[in-house]
């Protein structure tokens, strides 16, 4: 948790000084673009002084010149005068006048009737020049014109004695003029030594009379220009102002600060809003990282958690336990693992390839083999991994048997499972081999029983054979036979027991032979025709010409199975009944469409196969010498891959067939007559 909000305030750190760089950056930025339009400003205000100097000294001194020219004497008719006007472009009338104000001479005639209103104190600044001077007035409104006129005056004389004063009325725009072409943003002013405001270009609307004198920032003007407080508005501007020729007049130069900085706001407000942008920018990108680190470190904890948690279960587990992904590269184990195979804990790792783990351990395992023998057991071992899902046993050492179990992961990554089965597969041996005790000995019991009871049987047999020839008198021959008779069937079931005990125990073994299949036929069929006989049941055995000559089989078995099938029909057939048992052999007669070798039981009446049937089926159910047989012929069938059924459906024959034996073939010899049963 400390390692993340480290990791949080060193992003966010990062993210505000960046932001305050960024800001400090822009700053600078704005002050440098701010300081450089000042100056280009200034530069700009001192260049435009410098000019406006220039026009207004020329077109003060052809003023001035013009005056210096005029001659009361000569010009009291005022006839010179209108020529001298007239070569002079700007000057609208010259006139001789006295310190009273009245006009002597006049180029203009109304100016001689109408008189002038000269400002106050024209007069008086020229009388108190120490030296002669051109004296400017302020913008006055002409009587004969009705226009904005500047009087610029020069005495004749010096001193007191000098009572007369030529004039020189110029229109104001002319004067304007003079200061030079209009800019924008720049004001040009023509002004006294003290300040007073004489005329300003251009006019803005606003009567010069309105605009406010202001105190000279220097005393004495050189040009350069700085920031002062404009004439117009009082705010703040860059004026530059020059001293003319004439004493007591400057020029000066005027642009509003805001003016001057028009195109500084402007980058201003783009750099601010790029700034703050990029500063916007950089904290969404803390905020994203911050929360991107947040998930990964949630993530990382949960899978750290997810780690923890699968390392505890592993290592909980009884069984070695080794986890590798798709790429067959080890991800996990445990140390039940390592206990199994402890010459690979100073290998193993996350990352190594398992393959690298099984050459390791063919090698501990297996080293006095070949290296060949070696390679093939590597083979071998990842071809059980490439396909895993089964089992194996690994011998690790005399003591120790591992059971190895694989499976695949959805992700396709394998989980190996090592169990410790030492002791199971002890104990599997010996209960193996007390399972064969057992069964031995239970054989051995089974057997003991099997041979008194039928060598009892046997000499009960012998005894009524001795009987009917030493004393055939004392017992009915018919009786004789049937004591005989079952006896003889005491001493089959006896053997029939013995031997359905033997295929359920699984210790008879099928061995095949070539079988002269009629004549076995005959052979078992004579002891149930016998049986038959004492019964008062006719039994008839027909060997079809379809059946082969020879058969691969186990004789005794079939023997025993043919036995026991006529057996069982001649026990459960009613007196008087009368049998018929036919074998055959069909070919694709069965699903496979393999030949068999069939036997079918038919009776020669319904009543009689109705009985016959239901006594097979409850003999089926329940016990008895009958049951004993079928129940041992269905064994023996299927100990010979066959089967035996009892059925009831009448065929083309009008015999209802009543019991069917079906054996399947496996081989044929060359000879097509001889089936391999």
């Amino acid at each position: 948790m400390f390692r993340a909000r480290l990791t949080y305030a060193i992003v966010w750190t990062l993210a505000v000084a960046f932001s305050g760089l960024l800001v400090s950056l822009a700053s600078r930025l704005v002050e440098e673009r701010r300081l450089s339009a000042l100056e280009s400003a200034k530069a700009r205000a001192a260049f435009a002084a410098d000019n406006a100097e220039t026009s207004v000294n020329r077109f003060l001194l052809g003023i001035d010149v013009l005056l210096s020219s005029v001659d009361p004497v000569r010009d009291r008719p005022g006839l010179a005068l209108k020529e001298l006007a007239r070569s002079h472009l700007a000057v609208r009338d010259l006139v001789i006048a006295d310190a009273d104000g009245n006009v002597l001479a006049s180029a203009m005639p109304v100016t001689e009737r109408l008189g002038l209103r000269l400002p106050d104190g024209l007069f008086a600044s020229l009388l108190q020049s120490s030296s002669p001077t051109l004296g400017i007035s302020q913008s006055v409104e002409s009587f004969a014109t009705s226009e904005p006129v500047i009087y610029f005056a020069r005495q004749l004389g010096h001193g007191p004695d000098a009572q007369l004063v030529r004039l020189a009325v110029v229109p104001m725009v002319h004067v304007v003029a003079s200061l030079g072409a209009p800019q924008e943003g720049f004001t040009f002013m023509l002004e006294r030594h003290d300040g007073e405001l004489i005329v300003a270009a251009p006019q803005h609307g606003v009567p010069t009379s309105s605009w406010f004198s202001r105190a000279p920032d220097k005393v004495v003007p050189d040009g350069a220009a700085d920031l002062a407080r404009s004439p117009r508005e009082g705010k703040r501007a860059i004026v530059a102002s020059r001293a003319l020729v004439h004493p007591g007049l400057r020029v000066a130069v005027s642009v509003p600060q805001e003016k001057a900085l028009e195109s500084w706001l402007v980058y201003r407000r783009n750099v601010f809003i790029s700034a703050t942008f990029l500063g916007l920018l950089v904290l969404a990108g803390a905020a994203l990282v911050h929360w991107t680190l947040r998930r990964m470190h949630l993530s990382n904890h949960e899978i750290s958690s997810a780690k923890q948690w699968l390392d505890q279960a592993i290592s909980s587990v009884p069984e070695g336990i080794l986890l590798c992904d798709a790429m067959d590269r080890v991800v996990a184990w445990n140390d039940r693992y390592l206990g199994f195979y402890p010459w690979l804990k100073t290998v193993i790792g996350p990352g190594i390839p398992h393959e690298h783990l099984i050459r390791l351990s063919v090698q501990h395992l297996c080293a006095s083999e070949t290296d060949e023998q070696r390679e093939a057991l590597v083979r071998q071992r990842l071809a059980v991994q490439g396909h895993p899902g089964g089992q194996f046993e690994q011998h690790v050492s005399e003591d120790l048997i591992v059971q190895v179990t694989e499976s695949r992961t959805p992700a396709g990554g394998t989980v190996s499972v090592f169990r410790d089965i030492t002791a199971t597969e002890r104990e599997l041996e010996a209960a193996r081999r007390a399972e064969q005790m057992a069964r031995s000995a239970n054989q051995h019991f089974i057997t003991s029983i099997r041979d008194e009871l039928h060598d009892g049987a046997l000499s009960l047999v012998g005894l009524l054979d001795r009987v009917r020839q030493l004393q055939p008198s004392i017992i009915q021959p018919s009786t004789l036979d049937l004591i005989h008779c079952q006896a003889q069937q005491v001493v089959s079931g006896i053997t029939d027991l013995h031997e359905l005990h033997r295929l359920q125990s699984g210790v008879v073994h099928v061995e095949r032979e070539p079988i002269a299949i009629a004549s076995l036929i005959r052979q078992a069929a004579k002891h149930a025709e016998q049986l038959a006989r004492v019964l008062s049941v006719r039994l008839d055995v027909v060997c079809m010409p379809s059946l082969p000559r020879r058969v691969v089989s186990d004789s005794g078995l079939l023997a025993q199975l043919v036995y026991s099938v006529l057996r069982a029909a001649v026990g459960a057939a009613p007196s008087g009944t009368t049998l018929c048992a036919i074998f055959s052999h069909e070919v694709g007669a069965d699903a496979m469409g393999q030949p068999q070798l069939r036997l079918e039981m038919h009776c020669n009446g319904t009543d009689d196969a109705n009985k016959l049937i239901h006594a097979l089926k409850e003999g089926s159910k329940g016990t008895g010498r009958t049951s004993t047989a079928l129940r041992l012929a269905r064994r023996l069938a299927q100990t010979l891959d066959g089967e035996v059924v009892v059925i009831a459906n009448r065929d083309a024959a009008a015999f209802p067939k009543v019991i069917s034996m079906s054996m399947r073939s496996e081989a044929f010899h060359a000879d097509s007559t001889e089936l391999v049963a």
